[in-house]
């Protein structure tokens, strides 16, 4: 996807971090906007102040993790950050100009209602505004490499659900955006849409959690306890895209939310069949199921655009 020009009246790597930044807190609104606007300037003062040694790495690291206290201005005077937190008149020029681009829009009361476990908000993300958010800036490819990396996707996706020691299955993936149009020619991403599920057999919910920590250890993942956010990345998002950086996981989650619930033009593309129960004890994993540093991969003739 090729995108020139300001987002919202910021650059375009600001105007996706604001994108994502929506996505982050689950909520799309300008308190949100002035929150991520505040934000970066406390992490660029924080960076001003390292660059002209008025601080060191090891209190930079602790300083970025106070950026919501709400005694940021004094720690900022304390240690000569020069942070101004964003007005409301500042995040509301950003948020007009966002709905003004199509990239916000108010959500409908069925769509509210199907997003209320994850996100309070009465605006959402419309479908552009979703695709500038997770599309990868790359060279473009034409069809045949589209298919071939899909074909290559869903190889990946029967491998993981015969697979008893990955801790997640996928239930079905749908494929959306600008590859399902006949006339289109060329393209900067492949957009699809995760439906997953735990795979936790017989297993107990903590011996599940220890299953999930050890399995993450032995591929060679870090784990932050955080489940939500760490495994499905590990072990769906990371699996499916090694076969194209262009490979553009617009959401995965377990409801089947989506493009289909949003009413964005699709195609089911996968359907998982009942799956493997998880595997009583750890065993070996498959050697696609280890991560491996770009080095390793260079050095072991993976091509990351095959």
């Amino acid at each position: 996807m090729k995108h020139d020009g300001l987002i919202a009246g910021l650059s375009v790597s600001e105007g996706r971090a604001l994108l994502r930044h929506f996505a982050k807190h689950h909520q799309v609104n300008q308190e949100i906007v002035r929150d991520y606007l505040s934000t970066e300037r406390w992490y660029a003062g924080i960076e001003a102040a390292l660059k002209a040694g008025r601080i060191t790495r090891d209190l930079r690291n602790i300083l970025r993790r106070h950026c919501n206290d709400t005694d940021c201005v004094e720690i900022s005077a304390r240690w000569e950050l020069g942070y101004k937190p964003a007005t409301l008149r500042e995040a509301q020029a950003i948020w007009k100009r966002l709905i003004s681009e199509g990239l916000v829009a108010a959500a409908t009361a069925g769509e509210r209602s199907a997003f209320s476990k994850k996100m309070s908000s009465k605006w959402k993300l419309t479908e552009k505004g979703e695709r500038l958010r997770t599309v990868r800036l790359t060279r473009r490819f034409d069809r045949k490499k589209a298919a071939q990396a899909i074909s290559a996707a869903l190889e990946r996706a029967r491998e993981i659900n015969a697979c008893d020691q990955s801790p997640l299955y996928i239930k079905r993936i749908v494929q959306y955006g600008s590859t399902l149009d006949p006339d289109a020619v060329d393209f900067g991403d492949v957009d699809i849409w995760i439906d997953f599920s735990s795979r936790i057999g017989a297993l107990s919910d903590d011996a599940f959690s220890e299953r999930v920590e050890a399995v993450a250890e032995a591929a060679g993942q870090r784990y932050t306890g955080n489940f939500i956010n760490d495994i499905p990345r590990f072990f769906l998002e990371r699996q499916l895209r090694k076969h194209l950086r262009a490979m553009s996981i617009i959401g995965m989650d377990t409801s089947g939310l989506g493009p289909v619930k949003s009413g964005w033009p699709h195609k089911v593309i996968f359907k998982g069949v009942k799956p493997k129960p998880l595997a009583d004890e750890l065993g070996p994993l498959p050697e696609w199921l280890v991560f491996k540093s770009r080095r390793q991969r260079d050095q072991d003739g993976i091509d990351d655009e095959a």
